[in-house]
């Protein structure tokens, strides 16, 4: 069972988790109590999980950053995604009919999560039904989230220019921020990845694109500088 003193040092992270939206302090508290959670501390580059492994618990990064792999077929790599403070993984595992992880999940920097096993997760405490049912509903949104998420790579994937891939992403994460200044949470290889590109072809576009006045860009933070050259190209 979790210790109260533990779980009170990182309540600021989770209580700012989707996982936890909605629901005080004292019925994370109880909630985590009831699912005997554990908080496991890891250093850069340790494995958490091998890809087709089993899998019978979720994660909730406290502190750090992993990252999600996958290793196709022909032995080449694919990056799924990067997941920060607050992220949730293996529900999707978790609430299907899969046993084993279809990725592997490996610490990017220092990380902490906390993890609450599968047995565990959907139990209903009658005594603490009204917020034990906040949180269930946490998860189902969490997991549909985690949907949309790959659903807009598989759509990414489908456009056959990789500039106009490219230019569709960076649009997106304007739309979703709200703002031509944003911050990309992967590096150029994940990106590439993602987008089912090489590096070298992604970084060359993305360099167009700079040098054309389209887009602005410093490591992982861009900016659009021509919103509508990037929406017609």
């Amino acid at each position: 069972m979790l210790e109260k003193s533990v779980f009170s040092s990182y309540m600021k992270q989770l209580i700012s988790s989707s996982i936890f939206k909605s629901m005080s302090k004292s019925e994370i508290i109880t909630t985590l109590e009831s699912k005997s959670a554990e908080i496991v501390n890891y250093k850069k580059n340790e494995l958490i999980c091998k890809q087709y492994e089993p899998l019978d618990y979720i994660g909730i990064i406290l502190e750090g950053k992993v990252h999600m792999t996958r290793q196709c077929v022909n032995t080449s790599t694919m990056s799924t995604y990067v997941m920060g403070k607050n992220d949730v993984f293996g529900l999707d595992i978790i609430c299907s009919d899969a046993t084993t992880s279809p990725y592997a999940i490996e610490v990017e920097q220092s990380s902490t999560v906390l993890y609450i096993e599968s047995s565990k997760l959907f139990f209903m405490d009658k005594a603490n039904y009204k917020f034990t049912s906040k949180f269930n509903l946490n998860l189902i949104k969490v997991l549909a989230e985690h949907s949309v998420f790959m659903t807009k790579q598989m759509d990414y994937i489908r456009i056959m220019s990789l500039k106009k891939r490219i230019c569709t992403f960076l649009l997106d994460n304007y739309m979703i921020n709200k703002n031509k200044l944003f911050i990309i949470n992967m590096t150029r290889d994940q990106m590439a990845n993602y987008l089912n590109a090489t590096r070298p072809a992604v970084s060359r576009i993305l360099r167009e694109l700079k040098e054309q006045n389209i887009i602005d860009y410093y490591r992982s933070s861009f900016k659009i500088l021509d919103l509508e050259t990037l929406s017609n190209l």
